[in-house]
């Protein structure tokens, strides 16, 4: 759809390199030869996380540390302190974000999903927010991929949860994790998954509902033990100063 390759178009392209103008003669070549279908890797989606909190953070820190895979985000808000973590789980296959802050009720948050897929609508049910739609979807005659993503919220104490076509509200608690599930209808390469894929709905729910099993600290633990067994079969050490493992990435940027 929307390409245009034509013997003007090739010399043109052509011309161009013979020029060293590589840049431009990519450009030309993505815009009217590729169209939008080519890639191999399409996004899922985007999920947002929006702070109801008002006030500004400071002393604001996101690590990664990559002996556990564990991503995490540190900063205090009206002086409270808010702590968040995220990992993907290979052994139970879902993405976990968990959150916590050191006051009764400090958490007050709303997410939803966004994804650059025009088929893609998100709808709320009684425990978890879910994200439907097709690759490319009337593009290429319905023959794209299907796909659903299912988010759901988990309280290990107290706490106000509300779900609707719009999002997610959590509210009156001090810490809450969640677990996100998702899955396409890819059956093969040698099926069609629109027409012979698996049910994406029917097989997030399943992942889900297994990671449901565990608590948060087991899910961490069975993601790190995991990892690790892979990370820590190697092992070196670059000479550093103190002062040198304390720089923040953007000084270390700024000083290369």
């Amino acid at each position: 759809k929307d390409v245009k390759i034509t013997p003007e178009m090739f010399d043109k392209v052509v011309g161009l390199m013979k020029a060293g103008k590589y840049k431009t003669a990519s450009d030309l070549v993505c815009k009217n030869w590729l169209g939008r279908l080519h890639q191999y890797y399409q996004p899922f989606g985007d999920l947002h996380i929006q702070n109801n909190k008002p006030g500004d953070a400071a002393g604001y820190k996101r690590a990664l540390n990559i002996s556990d895979a564990v991503a995490t985000t540190v900063y205090k808000q009206n002086g409270v302190k808010y702590e968040r973590e995220v990992f993907a789980s290979h052994p139970d296959n879902v993405v976990v974000m968990h959150l916590k802050s050191d006051t009764p009720n400090g958490i007050d948050i709303s997410l939803d999903f966004t994804s650059p897929h025009p088929t893609a609508l998100q709808k709320g049910t009684d425990d978890r927010l879910i994200l439907h739609g097709q690759a490319h979807g009337d593009e290429i005659g319905g023959k794209g991929m299907f796909f659903e993503a299912q988010l759901k919220p988990v309280f290990p104490k107290d706490g106000k949860c509300e779900i609707t076509d719009a999002g997610i509200h959590i509210y009156n608690t001090d810490e809450v994790y969640f677990i996100l599930s998702m899955a396409t209808s890819f059956n093969g390469f040698d099926k069609s998954p629109s027409r012979d894929g698996i049910d994406p709905s029917a097989k997030a729910a399943s992942i889900l509902e297994k990671a449901l099993s565990y608590d948060y600290q087991t899910l961490k633990q069975r993601h790190t033990e995991d990892y690790r067994s892979l990370f820590d079969r190697v092992d070196f050490e670059l000479f550093s100063s103190p002062e040198q493992k304390a720089m923040p990435t953007d000084k270390r940027l700024e000083q290369f």
